[in-house]
């Protein structure tokens, strides 16, 4: 059995530059975005798959 993909959620600041970073280990893009859009606070995130965007995620304002 494989190992689930390991997905990056990015926290982009004001400057639009990489915040933070978290490692998440899920079973699909669905998965890995409900939980991206709980890191998304106050600013938008943006989700990867290795090298593959998966979304990016803006906050409401």
């Amino acid at each position: 059995m494989a190992d689930p993909p390991v997905y990056r959620v990015y926290v982009i600041g004001d400057d639009g530059h990489i915040k933070t970073r978290f490692d998440i280990d899920s079973v699909s893009d669905d998965d890995a975005r409900a939980y991206a859009e709980l890191l998304m606070v106050d600013r938008p995130v943006e989700l990867w798959c290795g090298i593959r965007k998966v979304a990016r995620l803006e906050p409401e304002r």
